[in-house]
């Protein structure tokens, strides 16, 4: 994403946000002199180039979220997401505050190795629903997946992503943060398993709330963020809650968009929403 992405309030602010990464790098390199940036460029994948355009100040618009969260986690080697916020006062937490969904009861990990294992869409579901309280029955992913699921799920207990126990597949971590492209290239797969018919009862279920459209105003628009913000607030209340724990493996969307991209730019709020697509 450029600067459009960071819902800023002006330029000034993303030349503030990229002075603070520029920053970030060079301190520390200065703390560790034997660090070279080709080796940095590989411990965190990204770029020489672009770890050299930030340095030299060369560069104009905000890399991706997820470069940022690459370099971020490398430099600092803090994968929880409140915790790395901490660590950058100023902009950069600011930034990542915007990003981030920031909880007070659960902490969020960033992982760029998970964040790139978790680009195959089977391996994105089954870590998912594994991360969830109940985990994932071993029976459940051979319905879901057939032996593929099985061989991806191993093949995470062996990356140290999951383990097993007693035919349930569990995560080692349970609140995780991946990139926004990962999020909605994977959720399209979640979304091939919304059911409009009971296969059993041959009737019809209300799994689609709603598909809605029209052209509204400004502050219509910025209305309706108020009241999904409230709705989302309530909803992970209700989630939560130990007493809310079962078997149902839940997945919740919520999102709204425009076709025109400079208007969805424009009519952006100037703070994210309490849980970002960069959640799980």
């Amino acid at each position: 994403m450029g600067l459009s992405g960071f819902h800023l309030e002006n330029e000034k602010a993303g030349n503030t946000l990229l002075c603070a990464l520029q920053h970030a790098l060079q301190s520390y390199l200065d703390e560790k002199p034997t660090r070279s940036l080709n080796g940095l460029s590989k411990k965190c994948t990204v770029s020489e180039p672009t770890l050299r355009r930030i340095l030299r100040g060369h560069i104009k618009t905000l890399p991706t979220a997820t470069t940022i969260l690459d370099i971020l986690t490398t430099l600092t080697g803090e994968k929880n997401t409140s915790h790395l916020a901490q660590r950058f006062p100023g902009p950069i937490a600011d930034y990542l505050n915007s990003i981030l969904p920031q909880t007070q009861d659960v902490a969020t990990e960033y992982s760029s190795d998970l964040n790139n294992e978790l680009k195959d869409p089977v391996k994105y579901i089954i870590y998912k629903i594994s991360s969830n309280s109940s985990g994932a029955h071993k029976q459940k992913i051979l319905e879901l997946f057939g032996r593929h699921g099985l061989q991806v799920a191993e093949a995470l207990i062996l990356k140290n992503y999951l383990t097993l126990e007693n035919e349930i597949y569990f995560s080692k971590v349970k609140n995780f943060t991946i990139n926004q492209e990962n999020f909605i290239a994977n959720f399209k797969l979640v979304a091939d398993f919304i059911k409009t018919q009971n296969p059993l009862a041959k009737t019809s279920l209300q799994s689609l709330l709603a598909n809605y459209s029209e052209s509204i105003s400004i502050e219509a628009y910025k209305e309706i963020i108020q009241v999904q913000r409230k709705a989302l607030q309530k909803i992970r209340t209700i989630m939560s809650d130990d007493n809310s724990k079962g078997p149902i493996p839940l997945f919740l969307l919520l999102a709204i968009d425009t076709l025109d991209p400079q208007s969805a730019h424009e009519l952006q709020p100037s703070k994210a929403s309490t849980n970002s697509p960069l959640n799980n």
